[in-house]
Protein backbone atom coordinates (compact mmCIF):
# COMPACT_ATOMS: atom_id res chain seq x y z
CA UNK A 1 0.00 0.00 0.00
CA UNK A 2 3.10 2.34 -0.03
CA UNK A 3 2.43 4.40 -3.37
CA UNK A 4 -1.28 4.83 -2.47
CA UNK A 5 0.26 6.12 0.49
CA UNK A 6 2.86 8.45 -1.23
CA UNK A 7 0.19 10.12 -3.43
CA UNK A 8 -2.10 11.04 -0.80
CA UNK A 9 0.75 12.49 1.64
CA UNK A 10 1.70 14.45 -1.59
CA UNK A 11 -1.81 15.83 -2.18
CA UNK A 12 -2.50 16.74 1.55
CA UNK A 13 1.02 18.61 1.81
CA UNK A 14 0.22 20.56 -1.38
CA UNK A 15 -3.71 21.10 -0.47
CA UNK A 16 -1.99 22.28 2.90
CA UNK A 17 -3.33 19.22 5.41
CA UNK A 18 0.00 19.27 6.94
CA UNK A 19 -1.30 16.80 9.47
CA UNK A 20 -2.95 14.59 7.60
CA UNK A 21 0.12 14.55 5.28
CA UNK A 22 2.26 13.52 8.37
CA UNK A 23 0.08 10.58 8.96
CA UNK A 24 0.04 9.07 6.03
CA UNK A 25 3.54 9.48 5.04
CA UNK A 26 4.66 7.90 7.96
CA UNK A 27 2.80 4.95 7.93
CA UNK A 28 3.76 4.91 4.19
CA UNK A 29 7.59 4.67 5.25
CA UNK A 30 6.79 2.46 7.86
CA UNK A 31 5.46 0.16 5.35
CA UNK A 32 8.13 0.64 3.27
CA UNK A 33 10.64 -0.18 5.36
CA UNK A 34 9.41 -3.03 6.98
CA UNK A 35 8.85 -4.29 3.41
CA UNK A 36 12.78 -3.35 2.86
CA UNK A 37 11.97 -0.74 0.13
CA UNK A 38 14.43 2.33 1.95
CA UNK A 39 14.79 3.97 -1.04
CA UNK A 40 11.17 4.38 -1.92
CA UNK A 41 11.11 6.21 1.54
CA UNK A 42 13.97 8.38 0.56
CA UNK A 43 12.52 9.40 -2.70
CA UNK A 44 9.14 10.04 -2.13
CA UNK A 45 7.78 9.95 1.42
CA UNK A 46 10.49 11.87 3.34
CA UNK A 47 11.09 14.90 2.06
CA UNK A 48 6.81 15.51 2.17
CA UNK A 49 6.92 14.24 5.80
CA UNK A 50 9.95 16.58 6.36
CA UNK A 51 8.11 19.50 4.38
CA UNK A 52 4.56 19.16 5.77
CA UNK A 53 6.50 18.77 9.66
CA UNK A 54 8.10 22.73 8.83
CA UNK A 55 4.89 23.67 7.66
CA UNK A 56 3.23 22.35 11.01
CA UNK A 57 6.04 23.79 12.94
CA UNK A 58 6.98 20.63 14.29
CA UNK A 59 10.82 21.38 14.43
CA UNK A 60 11.58 18.15 16.56
CA UNK A 61 9.94 15.85 13.72
CA UNK A 62 11.25 17.92 11.05
CA UNK A 63 14.90 17.54 12.04
CA UNK A 64 14.56 14.16 12.80
CA UNK A 65 13.22 13.01 9.17
CA UNK A 66 16.08 15.37 7.17
CA UNK A 67 18.53 13.79 9.37
CA UNK A 68 17.61 10.52 8.18
CA UNK A 69 17.12 11.67 4.36
CA UNK A 70 20.70 12.93 4.48
CA UNK A 71 21.61 9.63 6.04
CA UNK A 72 20.13 7.48 3.88
CA UNK A 73 20.62 9.61 0.60
CA UNK A 74 24.80 9.27 1.49
CA UNK A 75 24.58 5.70 1.98
CA UNK A 76 22.27 4.98 -1.34
CA UNK A 77 23.67 8.01 -3.48
CA UNK A 78 20.06 9.85 -3.37
CA UNK A 79 20.41 13.05 -5.19
CA UNK A 80 16.93 13.87 -4.70
CA UNK A 81 17.69 13.03 -0.64
CA UNK A 82 20.94 14.95 -0.14
CA UNK A 83 19.22 18.02 -1.76
CA UNK A 84 15.71 17.98 0.10
CA UNK A 85 17.66 17.46 3.44
CA UNK A 86 19.20 21.17 2.62
CA UNK A 87 16.59 22.16 1.90
CA UNK A 88 14.81 21.05 5.21
CA UNK A 89 18.13 22.32 6.84
CA UNK A 90 17.47 25.81 5.35
CA UNK A 91 13.92 25.94 6.04
CA UNK A 92 14.89 24.83 10.20
CA UNK A 93 17.58 27.73 9.67
CA UNK A 94 15.03 30.04 8.65
CA UNK A 95 11.44 29.01 10.39
CA UNK A 96 12.91 27.82 13.51
CA UNK A 97 15.94 29.98 14.13
CA UNK A 98 15.14 33.21 12.21
CA UNK A 99 18.67 32.96 10.77
CA UNK A 100 17.75 33.83 7.00
CA UNK A 101 21.67 34.23 6.66
CA UNK A 102 22.63 31.04 7.49
CA UNK A 103 19.84 29.50 5.61
CA UNK A 104 20.28 31.29 2.31
CA UNK A 105 23.49 29.07 1.05
CA UNK A 106 21.62 25.53 2.05
CA UNK A 107 18.48 26.63 0.02
CA UNK A 108 20.40 28.29 -2.98
CA UNK A 109 22.73 24.66 -2.93
CA UNK A 110 18.64 22.73 -2.90
CA UNK A 111 17.31 24.78 -5.83
CA UNK A 112 21.02 24.40 -7.65
CA UNK A 113 20.38 20.39 -6.95
CA UNK A 114 16.85 19.98 -8.07
CA UNK A 115 17.17 21.95 -10.88
CA UNK A 116 20.03 19.84 -12.33
CA UNK A 117 18.42 16.40 -11.67
CA UNK A 118 15.57 17.77 -12.60
CA UNK A 119 13.01 18.25 -10.50
CA UNK A 120 11.46 21.72 -11.31
CA UNK A 121 8.43 21.67 -9.05
CA UNK A 122 10.03 20.44 -5.81
CA UNK A 123 13.09 23.36 -6.90
CA UNK A 124 10.22 25.83 -7.54
CA UNK A 125 9.14 25.36 -4.05
CA UNK A 126 12.46 25.29 -1.90
CA UNK A 127 12.90 28.36 -4.27
CA UNK A 128 9.75 30.56 -3.09
CA UNK A 129 11.62 29.64 0.44
CA UNK A 130 14.66 31.05 -0.98
CA UNK A 131 12.85 34.51 -1.35
CA UNK A 132 11.68 34.96 2.17
CA UNK A 133 15.29 34.00 3.20
CA UNK A 134 16.57 36.54 0.96
CA UNK A 135 13.72 39.12 1.95
CA UNK A 136 13.90 38.75 5.41
CA UNK A 137 17.80 39.16 5.12
CA UNK A 138 17.32 43.09 3.37
CA UNK A 139 17.87 41.65 -0.53
CA UNK A 140 14.32 42.99 -1.82
CA UNK A 141 16.27 42.51 -5.74
CA UNK A 142 17.17 39.09 -5.22
CA UNK A 143 14.01 37.94 -3.25
CA UNK A 144 11.69 39.20 -6.19
CA UNK A 145 14.08 37.56 -8.99
CA UNK A 146 13.72 34.05 -7.38
CA UNK A 147 9.58 34.48 -6.75
CA UNK A 148 9.29 35.37 -10.36
CA UNK A 149 11.34 32.27 -11.48
CA UNK A 150 9.08 30.17 -8.98
CA UNK A 151 5.93 31.79 -10.81
CA UNK A 152 7.20 31.01 -14.16
CA UNK A 153 7.72 27.08 -13.20
CA UNK A 154 4.08 27.07 -11.58
CA UNK A 155 2.47 29.17 -14.63
CA UNK A 156 4.30 26.32 -16.82
CA UNK A 157 3.21 23.63 -14.76
CA UNK A 158 -0.34 24.69 -14.11
CA UNK A 159 0.33 24.47 -10.44
CA UNK A 160 -2.74 26.57 -9.45
CA UNK A 161 -2.54 27.11 -5.35
CA UNK A 162 1.36 27.23 -5.48
CA UNK A 163 0.88 29.80 -8.17
CA UNK A 164 -1.61 31.85 -6.25
CA UNK A 165 0.24 31.86 -3.19
CA UNK A 166 3.95 32.87 -5.09
CA UNK A 167 1.59 35.66 -6.91
CA UNK A 168 0.45 36.77 -3.46
CA UNK A 169 3.79 37.13 -1.72
CA UNK A 170 4.89 39.17 -4.98
CA UNK A 171 1.67 41.51 -3.67
CA UNK A 172 3.14 41.92 -0.28
CA UNK A 173 6.06 43.24 -1.84
CA UNK A 174 4.58 46.08 -3.66
CA UNK A 175 5.24 44.72 -6.71
CA UNK A 176 3.11 43.16 -10.13
CA UNK A 177 2.62 40.18 -10.82
CA UNK A 178 3.47 38.78 -13.88
CA UNK A 179 1.38 37.08 -16.02
CA UNK A 180 -0.53 34.56 -14.29
CA UNK A 181 -0.80 32.19 -17.94
CA UNK A 182 1.91 32.00 -20.10
CA UNK A 183 -0.03 30.07 -22.96
CA UNK A 184 -0.87 32.45 -25.60
CA UNK A 185 -4.34 32.52 -27.36
CA UNK A 186 -6.87 33.19 -24.78
CA UNK A 187 -5.83 31.51 -20.95
CA UNK A 188 -9.43 30.05 -20.97
CA UNK A 189 -11.27 33.40 -22.05
CA UNK A 190 -14.54 33.54 -24.44
CA UNK A 191 -13.98 35.26 -27.63
CA UNK A 192 -16.04 38.49 -26.03
CA UNK A 193 -13.94 38.21 -23.02
CA UNK A 194 -10.52 38.20 -24.60
CA UNK A 195 -12.23 41.27 -26.98
CA UNK A 196 -12.62 43.48 -23.81
CA UNK A 197 -9.29 41.97 -22.30
CA UNK A 198 -7.38 43.58 -25.82
CA UNK A 199 -9.62 47.02 -24.60
CA UNK A 200 -8.58 47.29 -21.22
CA UNK A 201 -4.79 46.63 -22.36
CA UNK A 202 -6.17 49.68 -24.79
CA UNK A 203 -6.46 52.02 -21.83
CA UNK A 204 -10.30 51.95 -22.53
CA UNK A 205 -12.94 52.49 -19.50
CA UNK A 206 -15.90 50.45 -18.76
CA UNK A 207 -18.23 52.69 -20.42
CA UNK A 208 -15.86 53.02 -23.58
CA UNK A 209 -15.79 49.17 -24.01
CA UNK A 210 -19.49 49.26 -23.40
CA UNK A 211 -20.14 51.58 -26.87
CA UNK A 212 -17.80 50.12 -28.91
CA UNK A 213 -19.47 46.42 -28.35
CA UNK A 214 -23.03 47.61 -28.18
CA UNK A 215 -23.67 46.46 -24.75
CA UNK A 216 -23.72 47.77 -20.94
CA UNK A 217 -21.05 49.20 -19.07
CA UNK A 218 -22.62 46.61 -16.19
CA UNK A 219 -22.32 43.71 -18.61
CA UNK A 220 -19.17 44.77 -19.06
CA UNK A 221 -17.85 44.49 -15.70
CA UNK A 222 -19.32 41.12 -15.18
CA UNK A 223 -17.16 40.24 -17.88
CA UNK A 224 -14.73 42.15 -16.26
CA UNK A 225 -14.93 39.76 -12.68
CA UNK A 226 -15.07 36.93 -14.97
CA UNK A 227 -11.90 37.50 -16.68
CA UNK A 228 -10.05 38.13 -13.22
CA UNK A 229 -11.12 35.22 -12.12
CA UNK A 230 -9.82 33.18 -15.17
CA UNK A 231 -6.60 34.80 -15.56
CA UNK A 232 -6.44 35.35 -11.41
CA UNK A 233 -5.28 39.03 -12.18
CA UNK A 234 -5.86 41.74 -9.34
CA UNK A 235 -6.29 44.61 -11.43
CA UNK A 236 -6.44 46.45 -14.96
CA UNK A 237 -2.36 47.09 -14.94
CA UNK A 238 -1.75 43.53 -14.26
CA UNK A 239 -4.68 42.45 -16.92
CA UNK A 240 -3.14 44.86 -19.11
CA UNK A 241 0.09 43.22 -18.67
CA UNK A 242 -1.47 40.16 -19.51
CA UNK A 243 -2.54 41.56 -22.83
CA UNK A 244 0.90 42.75 -23.80
CA UNK A 245 2.55 39.03 -23.08
CA UNK A 246 -0.15 37.68 -25.58
CA UNK A 247 0.57 40.13 -28.08
CA UNK A 248 4.54 39.20 -27.33
CA UNK A 249 3.95 35.92 -27.67
CA UNK A 250 1.38 36.05 -30.76
CA UNK A 251 4.25 38.61 -32.55
CA UNK A 252 6.73 35.87 -32.26
CA UNK A 253 4.36 33.40 -34.15
CA UNK A 254 4.97 30.99 -30.88
CA UNK A 255 1.43 28.57 -30.48
CA UNK A 256 2.65 26.91 -27.75
CA UNK A 257 3.81 27.58 -24.38
CA UNK A 258 7.33 28.97 -23.30
CA UNK A 259 9.77 26.68 -21.89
Amino acid sequence: MAPAHMGLAAYYLETDNCEEAIRLGEAGMAIADNSGYVAWSLQFLLPVVGEASLWNRDFERAERHSARMRRDAHRLGNRLGLAMADACDGMLLLLRDSNPADAIPLLRSAVEQLESIPNPDSAARVRRVLAWALRDSGDRDGAMHEFRNAHEVFARMGAAAALTAVREEIRKMGARPPARTLVPGGGGLTGRELEIARMVGRRKSNKDIGAALDISARTVSTHMSNIFIKLGVASRGELADWVRTIATEEGRGSPTARH
